[in-house]
């Protein structure tokens, strides 16, 4: 029953605005004017046509109908324009429950995250410390191959390793040099650096991240 009083409720609101009398003044103009379309009626048919006077009264009255004819319209097409409605507010809620869902789990990821060391971009590790350096980087059929890493003395190439946030193990390299120069072009200019045990063409397995496996350390 509370479904259909709203409906009605809805369809009567809307039917007095649409004859125009859901205010006192729009109400007051509204009826002089139906009163006077009605009279002017009323007085046409009986002088230029021969109808009895009960049938020119229903002709004259007419005009009193606009409120009934918008209460029966809007009675049908309310119940359409409120399911509408509810449904566009549904929508709106579950889009505001998702976004909001989303950034719970940043958050609470962000809280759950291991905090990132100065050389996460580049550093690899091994026991929560910087065992290497990676230059140059691509994925190939799951594989990640690095040119080579330097600084690897403390390395032990046969234990995985951290990259960023990728749990890593060495299956091939093409080379390992004890020491090598080369040129870093900076906002300062160029410089000359040295890096020791070095380690080239290096292919890679992943073995987890740090979601599914813990850094040591960490």
């Amino acid at each position: 029953m509370g479904y259909y009083k709203s409906v009605a409720k809805v369809a009567a609101t809307q039917a007095l605005k649409d004859a125009k009398l859901d205010s006192p003044v729009a109400a007051a103009a509204s009826l002089c004017g139906q009163a006077m379309a009605s009279v002017i009626l009323y007085l046409a048919l009986g002088s230029f046509t021969e109808m009895t006077t009960a049938t020119r009264s229903l002709t004259a009255a007419a005009p009193f109908l606009a409120f009934p004819v918008a209460l029966i319209i809007r009675l049908v097409s309310t119940p359409g324009v409120m399911a509408r409605e509810a449904s566009e507010v549904f929508q709106r809620e579950l889009t505001w429950w998702k976004e909001a869902n989303g950034n719970l789990i940043k958050g609470l990821n962000a809280l759950t995250d291991p905090p990132r060391p100065p050389d996460f971009e580049d550093g690899i590790y091994q026991n929560g410390s910087l065992v290497g350096k990676v230059i140059g980087m691509r994925t190939t059929d799951h594989k990640i191959t690095f040119e080579q890493i330097e600084n690897t003395e403390a390395l032990d190439r046969n234990k995985a390793f951290y990259f960023q946030d990728i749990l890593l193990m060495i299956v091939d390299f093409g080379g390992l040099t004890a020491s090598q120069n080369r040129v870093i072009i900076d906002k300062s200019g160029a410089r000359t650096v040295t890096a020791k045990a070095v380690i080239q063409r290096v292919t890679c397995r992943s073995i987890g991240d740090v979601r599914t496996v813990k850094r040591p350390g960490t």
